[in-house]
């Protein structure tokens, strides 16, 4: 998704709020900056083959987030972990025989393969759709440095904050605690817009 990345820093210029984001530990939840374009994965998802009307789809609950409590998070940390250990990575060129093609994961896919896949589950058990949502960011090695291909995972916004769900890892953490520098996110029920994540609204 290199390529894609490139596309995201393209269509920040001129936009102060487009700057890649950290989390802020003082603020459990991402904001919500200019609105962008989606990528265009993700509006081929949403009008092609590959298209979940639950992913895609109008949201009737829109604003509505889940309520965490410990037994959901543990809940949460064991479906991150099942995605990630019943999905190999495969990339879209093996898989497809193209760049950046969404779908959701059965048994191989790329990160935002692997989000989709999470994301119809949570939807599927019950999770308010406007809750759950996608992110796009690059990765920070420890190190300090980047990795300049666009890293996609899915978002679960709850009512103790915005909790990631990513497939190089299955711990579930909240934003600001990733090793993420955000970009941008999913607007639910708008397949044509994602927003500049912002430190705190």
């Amino acid at each position: 998704m290199k390529h894609m990345a490139i596309l995201i820093l393209t269509a920040c210029i001129g936009f102060v709020l487009c700057t890649p984001t950290v989390g802020s530990a003082a603020h459990p939840w991402m904001g919500s900056g200019t609105p962008v374009v989606s990528p265009k994965g993700f509006t081929q998802f949403c009008t092609g083959q590959h298209q979940d009307v639950s992913l895609c789809g109008p949201v009737a609950d829109h604003g509505k987030v889940a309520a965490m409590m410990p037994s959901l998070l543990a809940s949460l940390a064991a479906l991150n972990r099942s995605a990630n250990g019943n999905i190999r990575y495969g990339s879209d060129i093996d898989l497809f025989g193209t760049q950046d093609l969404w779908a959701i994961a059965a048994e191989v896919g790329d990160c935002e393969d692997y989000a989709l896949a999470k994301g119809k589950v949570l939807i599927a058990a019950g999770w308010p759709p406007s809750s759950v949502w996608l992110a796009m960011g690059d990765i920070v090695s420890p190190t300090g440095g980047l990795d300049r291909e666009a890293h996609v995972v899915m978002i679960l916004r709850s009512d103790h904050g915005d909790y990631v769900l990513d497939s190089l890892h299955d711990r579930v953490e909240l934003w600001h605690a990733s090793n993420i520098r955000w970009f941008i996110h999913q607007v639910p029920g708008d397949a044509a817009n994602w927003r500049v994540i912002i430190a705190a609204q």
